[in-house]
């Protein structure tokens, strides 16, 4: 008999065996029957000959089975009939897990693609990266820097460098705006990469200079939607902002750029920006935008990188900036710093890796709660079915066989609960993308669930499954069979229906809520405190006059007639140009100094800058605390405004209205060089403004008053303009009216209220308070479910018991302390714990989120308070339930 008719056709052969055997004895029966014997006499000495029927039967279909199996597959055919038998509270079980698991698949998603996943490159925890810092700002090193370090470094194979960029490139008679990022020629060797198709320049091409034309090298992504996967794309040229680059290459599939979620379209030679910017500006000690990057030497670590970096690091600015001008004054503050490079840089990783470390911490929390819930469910059910258990073990079912069964009952619930919670947690994690907000978003990030994120998914629930499981198995394998046929056995074992679980369910709850309280605290503070900008009835507008190819005196004086357009339009309350985009993480590095009336020099070396006409401050709603901000004369010592803590710092002990503050020159001392055409008149204070974003410091900001129309030597008009109305409406209508009518054809603008600025900066908050207030109600309904299903089985299992203690007199009071007392203790111990867990979470919460304000003992005691109150009313109707059940329909009880 093959394998195939063994599975699929073994029926028919126990039909057929039963048949042959019948066949056989009826034969038997009437060769005795025609030797004189009677029928019934005839029959029985058949079947006394033949043997045992069954016991043939049963052996002989041995043969054919696989016991291990079919045991098995018995033991899961029980366990379905099992759940099928409370089919609401499987359901309910499968939607706890599919809710639990799939946060746990969404929050991982973001956490693998921001925080884990490293480049697609050989050995990708080898490289390591090397930026400047300053607090919680990052930015590139400079070309000298690079050159010097990587003569000096000992610790990696070699180091490359890029940077990044978007130019306008033609292809034919089209002209897209496209990302571009440029690489040293050494990169690819340091990447240990190999193009899908064609090949790499080299270190020899990078050198030209583009003297034997430019090579570029196309993204796999571009290379298919652009050409259609073809070869015959090696060899075209493409016009790089005027530049012809031919593409000599594709790059390998998958590998996307060093900066994450940039997506290039073309990788070109480092050199290129010799084309675009000539060789002084390409190798200025003060351009710093290079990002550099390493593989260490075998053996090497990233403590021997630190070490030599610190090492190395005075010889390195020294030699690269011998005059001191950019990093002795305006760049001091930063230091050079060496991390990890497997993701390269990732600005989305900075803001959000700590808050996803929180949400897996909260994770944790989660996933516990839904295994105690889960045990309590199969603890409910396994102390429903004693008798049965009673009986089996009576029959000689041994103790893995009845832990086997538990599991396999958890492992029904769990599997549909993974599959439901992958699902779920795709939506999930998409929906966690659109909550980051606009700006520094990952638009183009892969939440596909790879085999990593099913992997860890997968784990989770096997640890559920087993969390869940082990504790009800154990308590089914413990069956006595001597004690379990004794009538109050029943009543004993509801007694024993996880206490423990109650009291962890309890204490995780309240670590959820004082969490979401926590988290929520910090939003509201950030939201409601004063941070210098007033955002109701304001709105930016940026009006991209950077792509229009303009001279300096056009673009002022298109920003001049576009201000004065904006200013006349009716409903409009202020208006006014600023050079940089609020809330977006925008910081600038100026030195400047000030000489107070005791001639003492006041040093500011990394002073954040920003240009902007009078009208600003009342558009963006900035008070104005002392002076008056006014337009400068002709001719006259140009006009700044000073924030309060700057106001304070340069000038300590009087008033810093109409005194002087000086631009540092570079290469001499503050106050060397005290030129009134390099410094400007302090005409007001103001208050300190949260420019940067909300969650930072207000930095001290230096406002140089520009005058909308007038040409000067530093002035840059963005064309970002800042409008106050009535309301937005009429704010944003007059922006767009006067594009119309002043832009040149073809240009966009951008209007967004302040409001939604704000809206986005704080899209990380948002998300936390969303997901962790998610989390704290899942908690508070699986405690509430966990407690009110327990203590209903409870009196279920013990009706017949408190039906006889009732009709020998007890009062309903007694009968509510009888249930009530066991229950309270547990509350208290999960309560207690709660608390110190609570605590202790909040602190690690707090060392993760450098933010939060808000959060104290009390509202820790106000979230153990909340759970406590939802903990006392699911318990009271049981109770409540108990106490009122009728003796004499009790003792009927079964």
């Amino acid at each position: 008999m093959s394998w195939f008719s063994t599975i699929f056709t073994r029926r028919r052969h126990y039909r057929d065996l039963s048949v042959t055997i019948a066949e056989h004895l009826e034969e038997r029966t009437e060769e005795l029957m025609d030797e004189g014997m009677p029928r019934d006499e005839a029959e029985h000495t058949a079947r006394r000959e033949f043997g045992n029927v069954a016991l043939l039967e049963e052996r002989s279909r041995a043969e054919w089975q696989w016991p291990r199996l079919e045991s098995l597959w018995a033991d899961v055919r029980l366990a379905a009939r099992q759940l099928l038998r409370s089919p609401g509270i499987s359901f309910i079980t499968v939607l706890t897990l599919a809710l639990g698991i799939g946060a746990n698949t969404a929050v991982f998603t973001l956490t693998w693609n921001i925080v884990l996943a490293g480049l697609p490159v050989p050995h990708p925890e080898q490289l390591v990266q090397y930026t400047m810092t300053k607090g919680n700002s990052v930015i590139g090193l400079s070309w000298p820097e690079y050159t010097i370090l990587r003569q000096r470094q000992n610790t990696s194979s070699d180091l490359l460098a890029w940077n990044s960029d978007e130019e306008p490139v033609r292809q034919g008679s089209y002209t897209h705006s496209e990302k571009i990022q440029l690489l040293t020629g050494n990169a690819f060797r340091v990447l240990g990469i190999q193009p899908a198709m064609g090949r790499f320049f080299d270190e020899a091409e990078d050198e030209a200079q583009g003297a034997k034309g430019v090579p570029a090298i196309l993204s796999y992504e571009a290379w298919q939607s652009r050409f259609h996967g073809e070869a015959s794309a090696l060899g075209q040229s493409l016009n790089v902002k005027g530049h012809p680059v031919t593409i000599v290459g594709v790059m390998p599939r998958g590998f996307e750029g060093l900066t994450a979620n940039l997506h290039p379209m073309l990788y070109l030679p480092m050199s290129f920006e010799v084309l675009e910017e000539g060789e002084k500006d390409a190798t200025n000690a003060g351009q710093l935008d290079r990002y550099v990057m390493g593989r260490l030497l075998p053996g090497k670590t990233l403590r021997d990188a630190r070490a030599e970096l610190q090492a190395i690091t005075p010889t390195v600015r020294k030699e690269a900036d011998p005059t001191g001008i950019f990093l002795g004054q305006f760049f001091k503050d930063f230091r050079l710093v060496v991390e990890p490079g497997r993701s390269g840089v990732s600005w989305v990783k900075m803001v959000y890796e700590r808050p996803l470390l929180v949400l897996e911490l909260l994770m944790v929390l989660v996933l516990a709660l839904c295994c105690v819930n889960t045990t309590l469910v199969m603890l409910a059910r396994v102390s429903g079915r004693q008798s049965e258990y009673v009986v089996r073990v009576a029959l000689g079912a041994g103790k893995m066989r009845l832990v086997r069964q538990v599991l396999i009952e958890t492992t029904l619930l769990v599997v549909p609960g993974l599959l439901g919670g992958v699902f779920a947690g795709w939506l999930g994690a998409h929906a966690l993308v659109a909550m980051l907000g606009d700006r520094g978003t990952p638009s183009q990030m892969d939440l596909r669930p790879n085999a990593v994120i099913l992997a860890v998914n997968t784990a989770a629930a096997i640890l559920v499954a087993l969390g869940a499981g082990l504790w009800p198995a154990l308590h089914a394998a413990g069956t006595n069979p001597a004690k379990g046929m004794k009538a109050q056995s029943r009543s004993l074992s509801s007694k024993h229906l996880g206490g423990w679980a109650i009291s962890l369910q309890i204490a995780v709850s309240i670590t959820l809520v004082a969490a979401a309280a926590l988290l929520g605290g910090t939003l509201v503070h950030l939201m409601t405190e004063n941070n210098g900008l007033r955002v109701q009835n304001a709105v930016i507008a940026d009006l991209n006059l950077n792509d229009l190819k303009l001279k300096s005196n056009q673009r002022v004086a298109l920003t001049s007639r576009v201000l004065q357009r904006v200013q006349s339009t009716p409903g409009v309350e202020a208006a006014g140009y600023i050079s940089a985009y609020p809330m977006t993480g925008y910081f600038s590095a100026t030195r400047m100094f000030s000489v107070d009336r005791n001639q003492i020099i006041h040093s500011k070396p990394s002073l954040f800058l920003l240009q902007a006409t009078a009208g600003y401050f009342d558009a963006a709603g900035t008070r104005i605390l002392t002076g008056k901000v006014s337009a400068n004369e002709a001719g006259a010592i140009n006009n700044c405004v000073l924030s309060e803590s700057l106001a304070h710092a340069l000038f300590p002990d009087q008033s810093a209205v109409g005194e002087l503050v000086y631009h540092s020159k570079m290469g001499l001392p503050d106050g060397a060089d005290m030129d009134p055409q390099r410094a400007c008149r302090v005409t007001a204070v103001v208050e300190d403004a949260k420019f940067v974003s909300l969650r930072s410091p207000a930095p001290e900001m230096l406002y140089d008053i520009e005058n909308a129309g007038v040409e000067r030597k530093f002035y840059d008009p963005s064309g970002i303009l800042v409008v106050r109305g009535k309301n937005t409406t009429v704010a944003a209508d007059a922006v767009k009216e006067a594009a119309r009518e002043m832009m040149p054809q073809g240009t966009t603008t951008s209007v967004q209220t302040l409001g939604q600025l704000m809206d986005q900066d704080l899209s990380r908050e948002r998300m936390l308070v969303s997901l962790s207030g998610i989390f704290a109600v899942l908690a508070l309904l699986l405690t509430a479910l966990g407690l009110y299903g327990l203590l209903m089985r409870s009196v279920t299992l013990r009706t017949r018991e408190l039906g006889i203690r009732m009709a020998l007199g007890a009062g309903r009071g007694s009968i509510l302390a009888s249930l009530s007392r066991r229950v309270l203790i547990e509350v208290a111990i999960g309560v207690a714990g709660g608390l110190a867990l609570a605590w202790m979470t909040e602190g690690v919460v707090r060392r993760l989120l450098t933010e939060p304000q808000s959060g104290s003992a009390v509202g820790i005691a106000v979230s153990g308070g909340v759970v406590l109150l939802i903990a006392v009313l699911a318990a009271a109707v049981p109770a409540i339930r108990a106490a009122r059940i009728d003796p004499m329909e009790a003792l009927r009880a079964e």
